[in-house]
């Protein structure tokens, strides 16, 4: 072993619980009210995010994108970071010297 695992941060699992007894409208609220460019990468062999969710979600954001990565499960750029890397760095490279900021 090298060492490397899975964490999960306990305070995101203790908000996702609570998230979790949410109305879904609270959630669309949420992806409606997202004013920004935004890219949702979806795993082709997600189980936890269905591709219809998606394109739906995708239409809901108002400057959103959707791109499904083959060969990936829920855990995207873990599963298959080359193809995700090509997704994603054209997507930041957009944003630079278009009046973005960058934290």
């Amino acid at each position: 072993s090298d060492g490397w695992r899975w964490g999960t941060d306990p305070a995101i699992a203790k908000d996702a619980a609570l998230r979790a007894q949410e109305s879904p409208d609270v959630m669309w609220r949420s992806v409606d009210a997202v004013p920004c460019e935004t890219l949702l990468l979806r795993g082709e062999e997600s189980d936890v995010l269905p591709q219809s969710q998606a394109e739906v979600m995708a239409r809901r954001l108002h400057r959103g994108s959707l791109a499904v990565i083959p060969g990936a499960g829920h855990s995207v750029i873990g599963d298959n970071p080359a193809q995700s890397m090509s997704v994603i760095m054209p997507f930041l490279a957009l944003g630079i010297g278009a009046g973005s900021s960058r934290l």
